[in-house]
């Protein structure tokens, strides 16, 4: 964020209008810049939330990026979670990896259910093991409980620790914490990232308290972007 201030009074004097998807960025600006928080894209592609918790968890969905590095990295530690768990479980993949690509990123995955949908998938599943990214504000609007897991090249997370002052990776959790002062889900990164700890985490999950902090955060972001920005430009 030190760089991202640095260019704030710039744009300020040059911008005729920015329109900001995270509801906190107005803040950062003078009073009279010309910033406006317009919603967020989410809300426009996610039109369908869980409307309650089940009691029980029978389906997990695992996430474990698009990018095929993170992919390698958490796919052994998730398969030896899917083992322990023991219940049913469903890897999203991205559609644009071919076969051969799924195999050789992937492993064995016969046994498991596979989806390309991750919007339906999460919306049907009980809770959610996910690689951090836009994925992870994805499951928070929709409602479904999840978990962060995230392990990164060691060199770029030393060198992101130290230029990205923040406390947290997941959107969701960065967006959370500005309004709530608290997080909304675990965050397991690095070394951190073992099948033990996140079973202890999904043994101590309070579902239920994540789902009320899910409604506050989709009335938080309000609505989606695409109107307002449309607006916008039709004055310029």
């Amino acid at each position: 964020m030190g760089m991202e201030k640095k260019r704030i009074p710039v744009l300020a004097r040059t911008i005729d209008k920015l329109a900001s998807i995270l509801p906190f960025e107005p803040s950062y600006y003078p009073k009279d810049a010309p910033i406006e928080y317009v919603g967020h894209p989410l809300l426009d592609q996610i039109t369908e939330f869980k409307t309650c918790i089940n009691a029980e968890v029978k389906e997990v969905a695992f996430m474990p990026g698009s990018r095929k590095g993170e992919i390698k990295k958490l796919m052994p530690i998730f398969l030896e979670l899917i083992q322990e768990l023991d219940i049913n479980a469903t890897l999203i993949i991205p559609k644009h990896f071919s076969k051969q690509e799924v195999k050789e990123v992937y492993g064995n995955i016969s046994h498991i259910k596979v989806s390309h949908e991750a919007h339906k998938t999460l919306l049907n599943a009980d809770f959610a093991f996910i690689c951090s990214g836009t994925a992870t504000l994805e499951a928070a609007i929709i409602g479904v409980p999840f978990i962060l897991a995230y392990i990164a090249k060691p060199l770029d997370f030393f060198i992101g620790s130290r230029l990205v002052k923040i406390k947290y990776v997941g959107l969701s959790n960065i967006m959370f914490t500005k309004f709530k002062k608290q997080t909304i889900h675990p965050e397991f990164l690095q070394e951190n990232v073992t099948v033990k700890n996140l079973l202890m985490a999904f043994k101590d999950y309070n579902r239920e308290e994540f789902f009320k902090n899910s409604k506050e955060l989709r009335a938080y972001l309000k609505h989606g972007s695409s109107k307002r920005v449309s607006q916008l430009l039709e004055t310029l």
